[in-house]
């Protein structure tokens, strides 16, 4: 599929199976832009499209963005499609690399078996920058679920 980028036109060609798939859309690596992921809608909405207008005009405040890290993985730009100009199919966002479930981290048979080495000052620093992430969607009024 051929998707472009919303504010500088930029085609992108979606090759190959998704990342990953879920209910409502899938994600897929974007090799021209290997810090970037697109979510691909499967039935694009226009409340969909209208709603990332408004995320990406209100951005949370990262706050990893001084480490060089994004810790909030979130629509930066919209997709548009390629056959019908002007039509938002998804999203692109920052691509979080090396991560794992958070599952892994809370969970104690897990957390032994990803990181065995992983302590109590490594979970509470877990705990804090979940903190610090949902609080910085909070400030901007953010809700999850």
């Amino acid at each position: 599929m051929r998707v472009r980028l919303e504010k500088d036109g930029a085609a992108i060609q979606l090759d190959g199976p998704p990342m990953a798939r879920g209910g409502e859309a899938a994600i897929f690596a974007l090799p021209e832009r290997a810090a970037l992921l697109g979510k691909l809608y499967h039935k694009p909405t226009p409340e969909q499209a209208d709603k990332l207008a408004v995320m990406i005009a209100n951005p949370p405040a990262d706050p990893t963005a001084k480490q060089g890290h994004a810790s909030i993985a979130r629509p930066a730009e919209r997709l548009l499609d390629d056959a019908e100009p002007g039509r938002c199919v998804g999203f692109v966002m920052p691509r979080v690399e090396k991560s794992r479930p958070l599952f892994d981290a809370f969970n104690p048979k897990s957390r032994l078996q990803a990181w065995p080495l992983f302590h109590y000052g490594y979970l509470l620093r877990t705990a804090r920058n979940l903190a610090a992430a949902v609080r910085a969607l909070h400030a901007r009024g953010y809700v999850l679920g």
